[in-house]
């Protein structure tokens, strides 16, 4: 049995390994004999304070395959070798725990592990917190009763300077958030707001903002969860005075999470859309991003409020009754085009602005399908084919061809005299400076190999106007850095229209 324990605890670390036990184990437990054998010598094998551990392993595995396993034994096992431990247990030993923790009763847990938990927390919180955690996350009831007696035990963990102590500690709250009816549910959710308000370092408001974040995600409908996701959001979508970016992103995460529970008129949501733009600039993008969430998570047809800019609006959906307004104001707003906001935009940004270019461009009003295409798009797709992350440049390109699938010739003509005006006079080159942040570096410069591979994309346009697209793209063939690389794409694709 000694042999087995050892050979369950080295199992414990492969998933493979722990499977190949299991179905060994089984079989050899299959007799009734060999079963109580077996549990008989777990029994004194146990005593031996050495042997602990492994035991503890070979226990777990035993309850997968044996329904008479002791359950107070492993409860002694489990609070001597996890929560009284004086170094931390290694994570695989936590992990198999989980097979034995799952089929604790209710009464069990109350009677002897509870009383353990409590203790632990008080002699050793920075050990005994990554095996609370497992048992808040294995077992099968709530725990309405106790939970408050575990925040106290974990206050020490939630307000460690560690990163990983107090990362555990919010996820041991996060999980009993979960084994807890609604009522109890709002005062956990309390309690982490509360952490937040007097968090001191950045790290440590980043680690609840994700904790509560987490709280949002629960399939349970109850009116309670309306009250807290009104209070969470309210207080969450308001601008943070230092406009750090990571715990910006990590506030707008909470709101999506919660925004999803309430209705449509709340006020809550209308308060979101109109914090939105009070950001600060290098952040406010994040809280654009997140509304278009919202927007979709909570199935709006219209925007709750009218103070937002246009940009706003075209994340949300040009669909609104306002339809014609909201585009004529997305095709006037530059905000993107400016040079701070440039610096600060990401790959995940940039590529939202390839679906909202897109989508301006092919859902113009009717009537402005015949009139020429809007300056500020082109321009803004026009920089998004030139844009240093492939992963934009790839959209990008994707975008094009749906437009040009649609609108043909007549577009490629408008975009191919766009991009040679804006090259000529040093804008493209001087965005990709821009968001490359090494404006400095005058020689930085966009490739001919990416010229080259927009104009062969433009060319393979259908259409009739195929007279006024040659002229203009030969304009865009004749740039110097594209000739350097394929002079004659230009005259191939004029041999292969026979001419």
């Amino acid at each position: 049995i000694s042999a087995l324990g050892n050979l369950a605890y080295y199992c414990s670390i492969c998933p493979k390994a722990s499977k190949i036990f299991e179905r060994k184990l089984r079989t050899l437990s299959s007799g009734d004999k060999q079963a109580k054998r077996i549990r008989e010598s777990v029994s004194e094998i146990c005593k031996d304070a050495s042997c602990l551990k492994k035991m503890l392993c070979f226990v777990s595995f035993l309850f997968l395959v044996d329904n008479r396993i002791d359950h107070d034994l492993f409860i002694d096992l489990f609070s001597k070798t996890i929560l009284f431990s004086k170094s931390r247990p290694e994570d695989f030993v936590i992990k198999i725990c989980d097979k034995g923790l799952s089929r604790i009763s209710s009464e069990s847990f109350h009677n002897l592990l509870l009383p353990n938990i409590k203790k632990s927390l008080l002699r050793s919180p920075e050990i005994a917190v990554f095996g609370v955690v497992r048992v808040i996350e294995s077992i099968k009831f709530s725990i309405d009763d106790c939970f408050s007696d575990l925040l106290n035990g974990l206050s020490p963990c939630l307000t460690s300077t560690s990163e990983e102590l107090s990362s555990t500690a919010v996820s041991v709250v996060v999980k009993m958030a979960s084994k807890v009816e609604a009522p109890a549910t709002e005062k956990v959710v309390g309690y982490l707001m509360e952490l937040l308000s007097g968090a001191r370092s950045p790290e440590q408001r980043v680690i609840i903002l994700e904790g509560l974040a987490k709280c949002g995600v629960t399939d349970e409908e109850d009116c309670v969860f309306e009250k807290i996701a009104s209070s969470v959001v309210t207080k969450l979508a308001t601008p943070d005075i230092e406009g750090n970016e990571i715990i910006v992103t990590a506030q707008w995460n909470v709101v999506v999470a919660w925004a999803k529970r309430l209705p449509q008129n709340s006020q809550a949501l209308i308060t979101v859309f109109k914090n939105a733009p009070l950001f600060h600039s290098s952040v406010r993008h994040i809280g654009y991003r997140s509304l278009a969430k919202i927007f979709t998570i909570c199935k709006l047809k219209t925007i709750p409020s009218d103070s937002e800019p246009a940009i706003v609006a075209a994340v949300m959906k040009l669909g609104s009754s306002n339809y014609d307004k909201v585009w004529n104001a997305v095709i006037e707003y530059n905000g993107f085009l400016k040079d701070k906001v440039l610096s600060q935009v990401g790959t995940e940004d940039a590529v939202v602005w390839v679906e909202l270019a897109e989508k301006v461009m092919l859902e113009r009003p009717s009537s402005d399908s015949l009139t020429t295409y809007p300056p500020l798009i082109l321009k803004t797709i026009t920089i998004l084919l030139f844009w240093p992350s492939w992963q934009v440049r790839k959209r990008a390109g994707l975008c094009l061809e749906r437009i040009l699938r649609i609108e043909k010739a007549r577009f490629a003509e408008a975009l191919a005299s766009e991009i040679f005006t804006e090259t000529i006079n040093g804008s493209v080159d001087q965005t990709f400076r821009k968001v490359k942040h090494n404006q400095s570096d005058s020689s930085l410069t966009v490739p001919g190999e990416w010229y080259v591979q927009v104009l062969r994309q433009l060319l393979l346009t259908e259409g009739p106007e195929l007279d006024e697209l040659a002229i203009h793209t030969l304009l865009l063939a004749s740039v110097q850095r594209l000739v350097e690389v394929d002079g004659s794409v230009w005259l191939r694709w004029m041999h292969s229209q026979g001419r």
